[in-house]
């Protein structure tokens, strides 16, 4: 299958056959070489052959996350498997709170988790107490959103 997708895009694999003549239980090794002399002569390059193996894995990973859209959080946030364009930040810590947001993950909304506490809740909306506080409600809150533009 490899060498038939290597040979549509018009690749060059040059195929060495070693004999495992004299040895016994090898039959079906031999045949398979020798039948592999009789394809076309490819032959590719280490940057070509790079190249064909991370777009194969690059689809496979691709094909795997598309599977997991009603499973993994990620996937329901990010339907490909590829770098969000704010992700070129000059600094690490940068890309690291803005992945936290995207992901809901922040020390504000999961401390509770390690200090073995109850999670917090918005003080300025009528929620039940038992709802606790995440990103997505600290940018929609009417309340929060009004007390933010009264701090600028």
């Amino acid at each position: 299958m490899l060498l038939s997708t290597l040979d549509s895009i018009s690749m060059t694999i040059t195929i060495i056959w070693v004999s495992h003549g004299g040895f016994q239980g090898n039959e079906k090794v031999n045949a398979a070489e020798k039948s592999a002399t009789r394809l076309p002569r490819i032959r590719l390059t280490k940057s070509d052959f790079t190249l064909v193996i991370r777009h194969r894995i690059t689809n496979l990973w691709t094909s795997h996350w598309e599977n997991q859209i009603n499973t993994n959080k990620l996937a329901m946030l990010k339907p490909l498997p590829w770098p969000w364009d704010s992700s070129r930040q000059p600094h690490r810590c940068h890309k690291i709170y803005l992945t936290r947001l995207r992901i809901g993950h922040t020390r504000l909304t999961h401390s509770h988790l390690l200090s073995n506490l109850h999670p917090l809740s918005c003080d300025y909306c009528d929620t039940d107490d038992d709802t606790p506080l995440s990103v997505k409600h600290m940018f929609s809150c009417p309340s929060l959103i009004a007390l933010l533009r009264q701090s600028f």
